[in-house]
C-alpha cells in the first residue's frame, strides 16, 4: 500500500487518500496485535512473578507502581506480602503540577530565592496528593521504590513530603528493579 500510494503521488503529483487511510488502518491493527502478543522472558518464563516480587520486598520495602487508566493515576502498592490498589488524581493535573514544581526548583537555584521555598514545598504536597492519593498513608517508614509511567519520569519524587526523609529509588519497571536486586555484584566490587 505504501508503494502504491507513493507511486500515485509520483505519477499524478497528488496524494491517494484512500490508499493512505488503508495504510494507517493496517498499521493500527498491526500495532494493536503486537501490543497484545505474549512475550517470552529468558529464565523464569514469560509471566511476571508477583509472589517473587513480594518476597523480595519483604515487610519493610514498598514498591509503588503508578498506572494510568482513563486519564486517572492508579497506585499499586506492593509490600508486606500483598498488593493494594488506590486511586489518585488526574494524570494531566499531575503533569502540570510537576512542571510547576520543576520551574520552582530551577528558580530556587538563584540567589535570593529562599522565599519561594514554601511555595515549592506546597506544590510538592499537591503533587503527592495527585500521584499517591490515599496510598501515601500506607507507605510505612521503610525504603520506597517508585515505578512511574514514562510521562512521569521527570517528577522530583524526593520533594513529595511522604518520600522526603527515606531511602528512595525510581525504577522503569518492577521487573527491572527485581532483576537489579537479584543480580550479584561483579567480583572485586
Amino acid at each position: 500500500l505504501a508503494a502504491r500510494a507513493e507511486e500515485a503521488r509520483t505519477d499524478g503529483g497528488r496524494p491517494a487518500p484512500a490508499l493512505e487511510r488503508e495504510q494507517r488502518r493496517l498499521e493500527r491493527e498491526i500495532r494493536s496485535r503486537t501490543l497484545h502478543m505474549r512475550g517470552e522472558a529468558p529464565g523464569d518464563g514469560d509471566r511476571f512473578d508477583v509472589g517473587r516480587l513480594l518476597r523480595r520486598l519483604g515487610d519493610e520495602v514498598r514498591l509503588v507502581e503508578l498506572a494510568v487508566l482513563d486519564g486517572r493515576v492508579h497506585v499499586l502498592l506492593c509490600g508486606q506480602g500483598r498488593v493494594r490498589r488506590f486511586e489518585a488524581g488526574l494524570l494531566t493535573e499531575a503533569e502540570v503540577e510537576a512542571e510547576h514544581v520543576q520551574a520552582g526548583l530551577r528558580r530556587l537555584a538563584h540567589p535570593g530565592a529562599e522565599a519561594r521555598l514554601p511555595l515549592v514545598e506546597a506544590a510538592g504536597a499537591r503533587l503527592q496528593q495527585l500521584l499517591l492519593g490515599p496510598a501515601a498513608a500506607h507507605l510505612g517508614s521503610g525504603p520506597v521504590v517508585v515505578v512511574p509511567p514514562g510521562r512521569l519520569h521527570r517528577v522530583p519524587w524526593a520533594l513529595l513530603p511522604v518520600l522526603r526523609d527515606r531511602v528512595l529509588s525510581v525504577s522503569p519497571s518492577a521487573s527491572s528493579w527485581l532483576r537489579a536486586r537479584d543480580t550479584a555484584p561483579p567480583p572485586g566490587g
